[in-house]
């Protein structure tokens, strides 16, 4: 009555586990892709945030002032920069101008020193290099 041979799951194929297998190995490579971002940018976000807390840490420890309750309310602020270097450098004018301390010869030189500016400058060099992978491992 009915052509078997017509139908597709009526004999089972020898490359048929081989596809499922590749179909799972793609999906769990997307799955772990989909997943891995996320984490990532989390991590990038703790990272310029502790920039900030560390730029403004310095700056007190720059001038002598000891590092209080006071501060520790403020550390909770603004960190829209998008480096680490940027994150540090705002830090460090925010406690200036949080304990109204002028701009200093001391303190450009401190800003030029930044200590996260080579290494965010490689991450650069590096995505631009490696056609704008931006997850690949730097220092």
């Amino acid at each position: 009555m009915f052509d078997d041979s017509l139908d597709p799951f009526a004999t089972a194929s020898f490359f048929d586990p081989f596809i499922t297998i590749a179909f799972v190995v793609v999906l769990l490579g997307f799955v772990a892709f989909v997943i891995a971002i996320p984490i990532r940018l989390v991590k990038d976000r703790k990272e310029i945030r502790q920039a900030w807390e560390d730029g403004y840490q310095h700056a007190l420890s720059v001038h002598g002032i000891a590092y209080t309750k006071f501060d520790m309310d403020l550390s909770l602020g603004d960190h829209k920069a998008s480096s680490r270097s940027e994150s540090w450098e705002a830090g460090y004018r925010a406690a200036l101008e949080r304990h109204h301390l002028p701009l200093s010869e001391r303190d450009s030189q401190e800003l030029w020193h930044n200590p996260h500016r080579q290494a965010d400058a490689a991450r650069i060099i590096a995505r631009t290099s490696h056609g704008g992978n931006t997850y690949h491992h730097m220092p």
